[in-house]
């Protein structure tokens, strides 16, 4: 059996210990060698959280306590915020933007008292192909960075270029790259990581920006982490190729549609997107939405996309099938765990 279903298979039989007796299934033993030698270093796991959630944000103590369960009990380091950026956003409506939707619900400092040490930007500004002028966008970006850390001493650790940029050339990711970080450095900010192009999928598209990146040497220099989504296509042995030498971060993955009860096709789901990305390089995985609100969860069509939410119909905090294995999961994966590949015998 190939390595990852085994490990998979193993781990929906003690997770779903979970959901109750009616989802035990027998776990049927798979012997798994590991093979010598490091493969990758795993840095840190961590989920987003959606801006236009924020305004629903459920009552305490259970804000408290789904912060704990996400972001406490599944070690979490990484924090990812979004922010548009689009050539209609201007600067200060991008402060503006920002600041309503993280600084004034306390939702960075909240969580960094559960662990929170790395907050990733998401500038997300559509998968059109730019027809503005990228450098004054990679100025703007660059500003909006320093800007943040002067005036509200918030510190943005890694940002990203463009959320998944599938309509950008390898050329504009590239010539991108460059600009942005040209104008970090220029305004002192050398310790703010890039990531790109974190495609929607690890497809065609995502390894030709990557190789015409990679032909470029100042940009690759520029570059620090390369980055991709796993939804319809997760990591690959090229996509692992084509990160050598680089972090790979995959920094959202998750399912929509409304999830109710012990959903165990979407858990494994989860599991084997982990257990296969994991396989292929990547040193950072980050879920797409942590915890939230929902006026109703058996009426949300979003629920499948959100470890744990409150419901505001029935009071109380439902957290997903999901959650509990990926909380097995990262049990086997602290931050700094060096990995190695495990072949099925």
């Amino acid at each position: 059996m190939h390595p990852l279903r085994a490990l998979t298979a193993l781990l929906a039989a003690v997770s779903a210990l979970h959901a109750g007796p009616a989802e035990v299934r027998a776990a049927e033993p798979y012997p798994i060698t590991v093979q010598a030698g490091a493969r990758q270093t795993f840095a840190g796991f961590g989920a987003s959280q959606v801006s236009k959630e924020f305004g629903h944000f459920a009552p305490e103590p259970h804000r408290s306590e789904m912060a704990d369960l996400v972001y406490r009990d599944l070690k979490a380091t990484i924090l990812r915020l979004w922010l548009a950026s689009g050539p209609e956003h201007s600067l200060e409506q991008m402060k503006a933007a920002f600041g309503a939707d993280y600084l004034d619900n306390g939702v960075i400092p909240l969580l960094a008292t559960r662990g929170v040490h790395t907050l990733l930007l998401a500038p997300a500004r559509g998968m059109d192909a730019p027809a503005d002028s990228l450098d004054a966008y990679a100025a703007k970006l660059a500003r909006f960075i320093h800007d943040l850390k002067k005036e509200h001493d918030i510190e943005i650790h890694v940002t990203g270029v463009a959320n998944e940029p599938e309509g950008w050339s390898g050329e504009q990711l590239r010539d991108t790259i460059k600009f942005l970080r040209s104008h970090l450095d220029a305004l002192g900010l050398r310790r703010v990581r890039i990531i790109a192009p974190e495609s929607p999928s690890v497809n065609d598209i995502f390894y030709r920006q990557l190789e015409i990146i990679r032909a470029d040497p100042s940009a690759w220099a520029a570059l620090d982490g390369v980055s991709s989504h796993s939804y319809n296509m997760a990591a690959t042995d090229e996509a692992a190729r084509l990160a050598e030498g680089k972090e790979y971060w995959m920094s959202e993955s998750s399912e929509d549609g409304n999830e109710q009860g012990p959903d165990a096709d979407r858990a494994t789901t989860l599991a084997a997107r982990f257990l296969n990305d994991i396989n292929h390089g990547v040193t950072h995985w980050i879920y797409f939405k942590g915890f939230s609100y929902s006026p109703d969860v058996t009426r949300d069509d979003y629920t499948g996309s959100r470890l744990t939410q409150y419901d505001g119909a029935a009071g109380r905090i439902v957290t997903h099938l999901k959650y509990h294995y990926l909380k097995n999961l990262l049990a086997a994966f602290d931050a700094g765990a060096v990995l190695r590949r495990a072949e099925s015998e």
